[in-house]
C-alpha cells in the first residue's frame, strides 16, 4: 500500500499584525517588500524591520523615495511623515544606512536640514517629511516637533531571499537539497537544516518543497 503524506506548511509572521499598517507591498523596481508600520519612534521601528527579516528602507534613487512617500500616503489619511533607515547615531554628521547597504544617491533632505536642532535632543535619525517626502532629521521620538498631529511611521524594507530551501548552498533546490535534509533527519544540524531552526524535521522539508525548482 502507497501512503499518501500531505505537507502543510503553517506560516508564522515574526512581527504581530498589529504593527502593521499595510503590506508587505512589492516595488516593482526592485522586486523588494515594503510595510508600513505603526507609529513609533526610529529604534521601535527598526526593531520591527528586522522582526520582519529587514531593516528601515535604504533609499537608492528619487525614484524609489517617490515611490515610498506615493504607495504609503495613502492608508494613514494624511501625507505622512516616514522613517527611514539613514542615520548619524553613531557619528554625528557622518550618515549611514541601518541595512549597512552603500547607497550612492545624494541625501533628499529639505532646504536647512539637517540641523541638528540645538533645542532638542541630538537629531539622529532621518524621515521623509509629510511635505512632498524631502528628509528631516529628527530625535528618536514619536511625533514630528512633539506634535501628536504629525506623527511619524517606519517604512520597513524586506528583500526577498532566493532558494531559502536550497539546502546544499549550490543556488538552486533540487534533489540534492531534498537528500541533503533526509539525511540529516531529527539532527541539530547544521546540514539541512534550511530554516535555521536548530533541528532538521517537517519544516525543513516543507521549505525545500515550497521552493523547488528554484531559481526557475
Amino acid at each position: 500500500m502507497r501512503q499518501v503524506i500531505t505537507i502543510v506548511t503553517c506560516a508564522f509572521a515574526s512581527v504581530a499584525s498589529g504593527q502593521v499598517i499595510q503590506g508587505p507591498v512589492t516595488n516593482p523596481a526592485n522586486g523588494h517588500e515594503y510595510y508600513l508600520l505603526q507609529n513609533s519612534n526610529w529604534t521601535q521601528a527598526e526593531a520591527w524591520a528586522v522582526g520582519l527579516g529587514g531593516h528601515l528602507a535604504t533609499i537608492n534613487d528619487e525614484a524609489e523615495n517617490e515611490w515610498v512617500f506615493t504607495t504609503f500616503s495613502s492608508p494613514v489619511g494624511q501625507p505622512p511623515n516616514l522613517w527611514i533607515g539613514l542615520n548619524d547615531a553613531a557619528v554625528e554628521g557622518e550618515y549611514v544606512w541601518v541595512s549597512g547597504e552603500a547607497s550612492t544617491m545624494e541625501p533628499l533632505f529639505a532646504d536647512g536640514e539637517p540641523n541638528d536642532d540645538i533645542n532638542v535632543a541630538d537629531e539622529d535619525y532621518v524621515h521623509m517629511r509629510h511635505n512632498e517626502g524631502e528628509w528631516n532629521d529628527h530625535d528618536d521620538t514619536l511625533f514630528r516637533g512633539g506634535n501628536p498631529s504629525f506623527p511619524i511611521f517606519g517604512i520597513a524594507e524586506v528583500i526577498p531571499a532566493l532558494c531559502t530551501g536550497d539546502a546544499d548552498g549550490d543556488d538552486d533546490v533540487d534533489f540534492e537539497d531534498l537528500n541533503t535534509v533526509l539525511a540529516a533527519w531529527n539532527t541539530s544540524g547544521p546540514e539541512g537544516d534550511v530554516n535555521d531552526s536548530g533541528f532538521v524535521d517537517f519544516d525543513d522539508l516543507n521549505e525545500v518543497l515550497n521552493d523547488w525548482g528554484c531559481p526557475d
